[in-house]
């Protein structure tokens, strides 16, 4: 579902520039949603909604809605200090914070308006509860006591809220499916202004949210003129008429969501992450438009003067004499320039495109590009390299093996949605780079399967981040953290062990037992070198009852991958098959 029609209330407050959109938005605005897809999976194409008329008044961008959750996360930890660190630290959970209405007091001064959902407290079920909250109540009366205090408090607190009744839930795992689905009901409510809370007397009603519906904003909305003084009768059938109206769309929309098949993409930095995602949409019919291809081209630009400035300067720190002198000055006009992908557009490139292409044909570059596993070159250089006389005509514009050859850094969460035989998928791509992977927890919610993706042909080289890590001991050492945690117990996840290709071509002349002394086997055999692999993986999880999903990948080849996911498709949605079906 890349592009839709709906309407949303929004439960934070966005500012234009801090959030990077175009449409400032206060809590509890309602807006219509045009474009789910708009230039980006980042952001979506609204319009704020006069909830009298429920006409469009204004239209411009907002964060998407994965977008708006990690800013609110973000907001939350700033709230709270290092409290959730220390915490998942401590107990291996995400960051909570402190359970009463002190903490919803505290995100309302942040401008977060929260949802709160109050669990009703009985003599039945008090010493369920008591378990699972803080132990600072000695005995049953008191935490009653306690809870009746804060009950009293929650009237005061400017929220939507729900109440969980004792006699919905027996366990915990129930317990915890009721509020799931309280917390659905609640974010998926249009409120309405009533009537008898247009008071100009209360000042109250003027400056929060009441409970049940004035929405955030009012005073301002008051000021620019928006309320009439009173609704007459056939305005409030209308609103509510309309109301429903977008009830009901809402509850079309959320059997579709609780169905989505959401596939996350794990692995370190250059893993093929990115190109998988970009194999999904050509794939699956979504070509890539003029201004996509134009922003692939100025990334191609980049990586080659960016690649052929590494090889320069390895050629100068191996001590490689050039195989024609006049080289050394393309050599010092290149290196003069910034080489940043943001200044390679257009005529920039074609200034330092004759360069380029004469140092490609130079010995000595020849000879660092092939000893590139001593130095940080991407594995994309070669290929754009070969292809300068194409890559150089003005009229260029990338193919789709050019695309998926682009290398651009994934900065934050990319996805991309399509669907299935009905069924709807999302897959979301995540930035593998250390600095990056702090980002990774924000996707876990309401995960389906995750595709770890493993560089197999990396065996002999190191980190950019580090220059000393051997970059798959470090690929190992991730996916042993991700496949033995506990959040994952129930999420299918499989191996992907990719770049074959590369991986064919190293081991021709590279020998793995050089970096893996405890490979046993025929070091220059593909077979030998991939069964290996596969075991040090298999190796790492802790809990062997169930098999290991792997494949073998190339994830430049649209048809390897095109096999390989029908295979990953079919194996995600058995190994999800109840879930899905009841939804």
């Amino acid at each position: 579902m890349a592009r839709g029609s709906f309407y949303i209330r929004v439960n934070l407050n966005i500012l234009g520039q801090v959030d990077s959109c175009s449409l400032q938005v206060k809590c509890d605005e309602i807006l219509h949603v045009l474009d789910m897809a708009h230039h980006t999976n980042y952001e979506w194409l609204c319009a704020r909604v006069n909830p009298f008329t429920m006409e469009d008044v204004e239209q411009g961008t907002i964060p998407s809605y994965n977008r708006a959750y990690q800013l609110l996360l973000v907001k939350i930890y700033a709230l709270t200090g290092n409290f959730w660190k220390n915490e998942r630290a401590k107990k291996d959970k995400h960051g909570l914070l402190p359970i009463g209405v002190h903490s919803v007091k505290d995100l309302i001064a942040e401008k977060i308006y929260a949802i709160i959902i109050h669990i009703k407290v009985t003599t039945k079920n008090i010493k369920k509860l008591r378990k699972l909250a803080p132990k600072s109540c000695s005995s049953d009366a008191e935490f009653l006591k306690v809870h009746r205090i804060e009950q009293k408090h929650l009237e005061s607190v400017p929220c939507l809220s729900a109440t969980v009744e004792a006699n919905t839930w027996g366990n915990i795992e129930e317990l915890l499916r009721v509020v799931k689905d309280s917390i659905v009901q609640e974010q998926r409510k249009i409120v309405w202004v009533e009537q008898d809370k247009l008071s100009l007397d209360s000042e109250l009603h003027l400056k929060y949210p009441l409970r049940g519906g004035v929405m955030a904003g009012l005073e301002d909305a008051w000021a620019n003129g928006c309320f009439p003084n009173c609704f007459g009768s056939e305005d409030e059938v209308e609103m509510r008429r309309r109301s429903k109206g977008i009830d009901q769309m809402l509850a079309r929309e959320r059997p579709y969501l609780r169905r989505m098949v959401k596939i996350l993409l794990l692995g370190a930095g250059e893993s093929g992450k990115s190109t998988f995602l970009k194999q999904m949409r050509i794939i699956h019919g979504q070509d890539f438009d003029r201004k996509t291809l134009e922003e692939f081209r100025d990334t191609i630009y980049g990586n080659i003067m960016t690649g052929m400035r590494v090889l320069v300067d390895a050629r100068e720190k191996l001590r490689l004499a050039w195989g024609n002198w006049e080289n050394g000055k393309h050599g010092l006009f290149l290196m003069a320039f910034e080489g940043s992908c943001a200044g390679a557009a257009g005529g920039y490139f074609q200034r330092v495109y004759p360069a380029i292409r004469a140092l490609w044909q130079d010995q000595s570059i020849k000879e660092a590009y092939r000893r590139r596993n001593e130095f940080q070159l991407a594995e994309s250089v070669g290929y754009f390299l070969d292809n300068l006389d194409r890559i150089g005509q003005l009229n260029y514009l990338p193919t789709k093996q050019d695309v998926l050859l682009a290398r651009r850094a994934t900065k934050g969460i990319v996805e991309y949605d399509f669907i299935i035989k009905g069924i709807p998928f999302r897959m979301m791509d995540v930035g593998g780079q250390r600095s990056q992977r702090q980002k990774w927890f924000l996707c876990f919610e309401g995960i389906t399967s995750i595709l770890f993706m493993v560089s197999s042909s990396e065996f002999d080289q190191v980190l950019m981040e580090d220059r000393r890590t051997n970059r798959l001991v470090e690929s190992m050492n991730i996916f042993e953290t991700i496949v033995n945690n506990k959040l994952f117990a129930r999420v299918s996840i499989i191996l992907f062990l990719n770049k074959t290709d590369l991986l064919e071509a190293k081991v021709k002349t590279v020998s793995i037992g050089k970096h893996f002394p405890d490979f046993e086997g025929r070091p220059h055999h593909l077979g030998d070198v991939q069964k290996y692999l596969l075991r040090c993986f298999n190796g790492k999880r802790r809990d062997r009852s169930r098999p290991l999903f792997h494949h073998f990948t190339t994830a430049i080849d649209t048809e390897n991958i095109r096999f390989v996911f029908h295979a990953v498709k079919d194996t995600v949605l058995q190994e999800n098959l109840n879930d899905i079906m009841l939804q």
